[in-house]
């Protein structure tokens, strides 16, 4: 994966895959081509690394808690399970990004008007923050499902146990237990 910006997490620097924060963007709309008002891209690399960053950390301390945490590096893997938790985080670094860019417009929301023509580039963060809000609480509710359905397809895992049952005999309404450990 493409090398992407550096973000500071505590004493850390975590590098961010540039895929992750292309895949934010595209989800956006932010991109030059569809940018009709916006000169350029709306939201940085660095403020999406961030975001995404930020989402991960919020799966890792969402109860219930799994270890091993998540780590950036695992949402590039292949697997079916990592595939669902990685569009979930997309989806919610997304909604994170949506949110703080609506707050920003609310602070900077200035009317132009030239004659009779008025016009407000930041009008539309009311809908941007209801619309940030519903996607993070879709993110609250998909991550709190997703964490009790991998705990409890761990506790129907098999393990080794001194309590193993080779055979399992029901007659004249006892059971019988044989050929293993008890």
């Amino acid at each position: 994966m493409a090398n992407g910006p550096t973000i500071p997490d505590g004493r850390n620097q975590i590098r961010v895959p540039k895929v992750f924060v292309n895949e934010i963007r595209i989800l956006l709309g932010d991109e030059p081509e569809s940018n009709e008002v916006v000169e350029g891209t709306e939201f940085s690399d660095p403020m999406l690394a961030r975001h995404l960053v930020a989402t991960l950390q919020d799966f890792n301390t969402t109860p219930p808690l799994l270890q091993p945490l998540l780590q950036l590096v695992a949402l590039g893997s292949d697997s079916y399970y990592l595939g669902q938790i990685r569009s979930c985080v997309i989806e919610a670094a997304a909604g994170r990004a949506l949110k703080f860019g609506a707050l920003r417009r609310a602070k900077n929301q200035i009317q132009f008007q030239a004659g009779s023509v008025s016009y407000d580039e930041n009008a539309n963060w009311q809908a941007m923050l209801a619309f940030s809000d519903r996607l993070l609480a879709d993110w609250k509710t998909r991550v709190k499902e997703l964490k009790v359905a991998i705990n409890l397809s761990g506790g129907y895992a098999v393990a080794n146990s001194d309590l193993m049952v080779a055979t399992l005999e029901s007659k004249g309404g006892f059971i019988t237990i044989s050929g293993g450990m008890i």
